[in-house]
């Protein structure tokens, strides 16, 4: 009998210790991951505070959460770089930056890492296709060509540094977004192209003097429009070793 009674207190301590340790576990994991509201419930509310310590096992990672959302947030951020923005779109811009960020520095070392590759291919695949523009137009002010005829993101140049990212549904959101901006801008310039080039049909010898002005100042633009592109990526550099400095 004595023996029955020492290892059924043996047993309740190894229980009680147990429910202390799932307590103490459960209010700590409830404040960290649930805020202070259902901190306090599991501190006051013992059976509350068990509950989240068990069902932290199977509870997903908080950096997993609206993954997809977050990653093409950072995309969003990488292509509006270098857009020139009014002072209240800046304001917001540099709030999205610091909540990326925050979310960066928050990532394992590992998923951290991946990301950064896709959104240095990203950065990459955004300044080829703008390479390609602008190589484009002067091909067809050189050569006076009849048709418009510009390489999209579908263009090998282009999709070398798109597949690194593409398998990552933030990223394709956000690459969907530029290349409905490419594919807009693409259909205006073919738009100013073909009504220069009906105007040169009804009257050619005033379309000539016309062509000429309009060689001259698309060609300044071209030699424009490097110059732009180098800046554009310089930004586009700049927001993506910001938001990744943990990175370093």
């Amino acid at each position: 009998m004595p023996n029955t009674s020492r290892s059924a207190r043996i047993l309740g301590s190894l229980i009680g210790t147990v429910f202390a340790v799932l307590w103490v576990w459960g209010v700590g994991w409830t404040f960290y991951r649930h805020g202070a509201w259902d901190g306090t419930m599991a501190l006051t509310i013992p059976p509350y505070a068990w509950y989240r310590g068990i069902a932290a096992i199977w509870e997903e990672p908080e950096w997993k959460k609206d993954w997809d959302e977050k990653a093409q947030v950072v995309g969003i951020l990488l292509q509006g770089a270098s857009a020139t923005l009014s002072p209240a779109d800046r304001i917001d811009f540099i709030k999205m930056q610091s909540r990326a960020k925050k979310w960066i520095g928050n990532l394992p070392r590992t998923q951290r890492a991946r990301l950064y590759v896709e959104s240095e291919a990203f950065c990459d695949a955004l300044n080829q296709l703008e390479q390609n523009g602008i190589d484009d137009l002067a091909a067809i002010i050189k050569g006076h060509a009849v048709d418009l005829r510009f390489r999209g993101i579908d263009d090998p140049s282009v999709t070398a540094y798109s597949v690194r990212f593409h398998s990552e549904r933030g990223f394709a959101a956000a690459w969907d977004r530029v290349a409905q901006g490419a594919a807009a801008n693409q259909r205006m310039a073919a738009e100013q192209f073909g009504k220069a080039h009906e105007e040169a049909i009804r009257d050619p010898g005033a379309a000539k003097a016309r062509w000429v002005a309009f060689d001259d100042a698309a060609d300044a633009r071209v030699r424009r429009a490097a110059t732009e592109l180098n800046d554009a990526d310089v930004n586009t550099r700049r927001v993506l070793h910001d938001l990744f400095e943990y990175q370093k």
